[in-house]
């Protein structure tokens, strides 16, 4: 839940300089114009409720901190030796990983499989059925 309040706040705080831009632009037209006084607070309503529906599938790409754990359960082979990190290529990209028991080396070339994710560095393990 925290995770989520602080995602939300950072997404409006980039939201906030369209708003401010939309509120200025609004206000101007509406006195150059002649409309109506609510038109600039409606319009910049209007698009602070479309940020606002869009943050729950915006959210699934916005902490990098989950972004590799989508990758859990995927396949991949080292690049380099894994001690105590090193690279591997899953899904086509290169990631930063370490092996899952501490003080095992994983050698070049070898298949893994990703058990878990802490920030942007890929936990891995050699497959069960070597």
């Amino acid at each position: 839940m925290r995770s989520m309040r602080r995602d939300l706040g950072v997404y409006l705080l980039w939201q906030l300089p369209g708003w401010v831009g939309l509120a200025v632009v609004l206000g101007w037209l509406t006195a150059w114009l002649g409309l109506p006084w609510w038109v600039a607070p409606l319009g910049v309503g209007l698009l602070a409720l479309k940020d606002l529906a869009l943050f729950p599938a915006i959210r699934q790409t916005f902490g990098p901190s989950r972004l590799g754990e989508r990758l859990i359960g995927a396949p991949g082979r080292t690049v380099e030796p894994l001690a105590p990190t090193g690279y591997v290529r899953v899904k086509g990209e290169l990631w930063k990983a370490r092996p899952r028991r501490a003080g095992r080396a994983i050698p070049d070339g070898c298949d893994v499989v990703v058990h878990d994710a802490h920030g942007l560095t890929l936990i891995v393990d050699e497959p069960a059925d070597r």
